[in-house]
């Protein structure tokens, strides 16, 4: 189906209403929190959420959603103490920008001694970081503060430094995704790429990152990868004929 500007499409909160287990369709996930910083985006899936509760195709019941309305950065810390220690967490960090998800945020998950949280993050690299990397040294020096509070780290900047024409862009690209996975190695055991998203054909967006204490979260995410690499990889806005 071709998609407009205006077209609704199902994103992850509602896929999680709906999930089952691929191989037990009894299981699904218990609970679930959804945190929008934007007054309409947290009014849009409140309504969404509520309309699939309705409709009876809710794995959840409605009394364990919490919506709120924050910056995820500000309540991801009382979010997680709300949860029981010894709970499975999986955590779905989908940032446009690396201002939207500084290292603390990341740190936050992990402070208060859950047993088993399992991360799945957006990497906005070629939407938003290597924008920001532009060549002219005015212009990174303007985003160096909200790169190295995203990244955890100055160690970006060696990096960047090492791009001295665009014949080193893509080993930059590369080397900026290996850093992240090594901070994300820093809190979780294993941690590495699951999909590249792309908006159409070649051009790139972002890739996805998985992060686990638990060796089969790493089978999956080796699983996943081994596949992904054997078929095109996944658009955002196909091409139709």
């Amino acid at each position: 189906m071709r998609r407009t500007p205006a077209a609704e499409y199902e994103g992850s909160p509602l896929r999680v209403l709906r999930y089952v287990g691929l191989q037990r369709k009894d299981l699904s996930f218990t609970h679930a929190v959804f945190i929008n910083a934007m007054p309409r985006d947290h009014q849009a899936l409140e309504a969404r959420v509520n309309r699939t509760v309705e409709l009876g195709e809710s794995r959840l019941a409605r009394k364990n959603l919490k919506l709120i309305r924050d910056d995820a950065n500000k309540a991801i810390s009382r979010v997680v103490e709300e949860i029981p220690k010894r709970a499975y967490v999986l955590v779905f960090a989908d940032m446009e920008a690396p201002k939207q998800w500084p290292w603390d945020s990341m740190n936050a998950l992990k402070a208060q001694g859950h047993e088993s949280v399992d991360l799945y993050t957006l990497f906005p690299l070629d939407m938003a970081i290597m924008r920001l990397l532009a060549y002219k040294k005015d212009h990174a020096d303007r985003y160096a503060e909200a790169l190295s509070r995203f990244f955890g780290t100055d160690v970006w900047r060696d990096l960047v430094r090492r791009r001295l024409t665009e014949a080193h862009a893509p080993q930059l690209r590369r080397d900026l995704v290996t850093l992240y996975l090594d901070q994300l190695r820093t809190l979780w055991e294993h941690a590495g790429e699951m999909v590249d998203v792309y908006l159409r054909g070649e051009q790139r967006l972002y890739k996805m990152l998985f992060a686990s204490d638990h060796p089969a979260g790493k089978a999956i995410s080796d699983w996943i990868k081994c596949h992904s690499s054997e078929q095109p990889q996944g658009e955002l806005f196909p091409k139709h004929p």
